[in-house]
């Protein structure tokens, strides 16, 4: 019997406590594995009461100190020489050189990403390449919760999640639908925020800086909700026809997966590589990051670069996606292929990491 002890952000609502959520619930399935769970919290949104079938393990003793799985923010993380084996689980969207946390890890005994374009990155920055992991993507947390909706979502939807925040791409997602599509298109655009009234704003900006129409009625019509909380993104997931998440250097996130899971097809950046030719991976390019409230010191500062999607290349997708043809088609395909993989392609991942096999 193997020992391991799981420290994550598990009880958090939020893209770090699904994934741990996930994570958690992946480990306790393992044959011959022990697990104990103890949280952290790297955000004050709330936390999860109910984390069903994991909370068991928080009970738990060690009898042997096997292995210590940490999972969170690269500097919350530290060698723990009591374990056989010290594993980090980390999301990075950024070269992390000038942040000092580079000591720390490569003390680890291995660190896993959910994504091969994260590998590069800590490659990048001078993580050594033999400790690094990279699932395909994030272990996958779904839930039912949902919160319908009274929206009227005739012709094509497109929707997306995000905030007014530099890197999320809404900026570049609003203006690529407003400069493509008109008030006589059978067209919409949903935007889910926890900032409504600022995001309505900026839309009446970029359309009077855009100056395509004397008049903003004539521009395509936009619904923000205000909120991106789960239940609310589930619904646009099951009602709306396109998911879009163009942040820079994007990552798999929870809501991608389950954009897939319910049938709505993503247009997310070439660097999100979930299947090969999809028809709607955007264009992307490198620019110096610029970005002046970083949360942490010299993290996506100018000696580094962002992957950014290519305006042109986003407008094109939306146009394909409104005229239903062989794209679609091809997405769709791909789309139920890559489905069967959201609850088994990380089994054999796992059980390597673990030294299971």
């Amino acid at each position: 019997m193997l020992d391991v002890l799981y420290v994550g952000p598990y009880r958090q609502n939020d893209e770090w406590g699904y994934t741990s959520k996930a994570l958690a619930t992946l480990l306790s399935s393992q044959e011959d594995v022990n697990l104990v769970l103890r949280p952290v919290w790297f955000a004050s949104q709330g936390e999860a009461q109910d984390i069903e079938n994991i909370e068991q393990y928080e009970n738990g003793e060690l009898s042997t100190k096997d292995i210590l799985i940490q999972h969170g923010l690269p500097s919350f993380i530290n060698y723990n020489g009591d374990f056989k084996k010290n594993i980090a689980v980390l999301a990075v969207d950024g070269r992390i050189d000038n942040t000092g946390w580079l000591y720390n890890l490569n003390q680890m005994d291995q660190i896993v990403v959910c994504s091969e374009s994260e590998k590069k990155l800590l490659e990048e920055s001078g993580v050594e390449s033999s400790k690094i992991a990279a699932f395909p993507f994030p272990p996958f947390f779904l839930t039912a919760s949902c919160h319908i909706l009274d929206l009227n979502l005739s012709g094509t939807s497109f929707y997306t999640v995000g905030s007014l925040d530099t890197k999320s791409g809404l900026l570049e997602t609003l203006t690529a639908f407003l400069s493509t599509f008109n008030i006589g298109q059978a067209v919409n655009l949903i935007v889910a925020c926890p900032n409504a009234e600022q995001v309505q704003a900026k839309v009446k900006e970029l359309k009077d800086s855009l100056g395509i129409y004397k008049q903003g009625s004539y521009y395509p019509n936009i619904m923000v909700i205000n909120s991106d909380k789960l239940e609310v993104v589930n619904y646009l997931h099951h009602a709306a026809d396109f998911f879009i998440d163009v942040s820079y250097n994007a990552i798999p996130s929870q809501n991608l997966l389950r954009s897939i899971a319910r049938g709505s097809i993503p247009i997310v950046p070439d660097t999100v590589n979930l299947f090969d030719d999809n028809p709607f991976a955007v264009g992307t390019y490198e620019e110096v990051c610029v970005y002046p409230d970083r949360p942490v010191a010299n993290l996506w500062c100018g000696e580094s670069t962002w992957s950014k999607p290519i305006m042109n290349s986003l407008r094109e997708k939306m146009i394909e996606a409104t005229l239903q043809g062989e794209s679609v088609e091809i997405a769709m395909q791909r789309l139920l292929s890559f489905k069967s993989r959201l609850f088994t392609g990380h089994n054999a991942a796992v059980k390597e990491i673990l030294c299971l096999r």
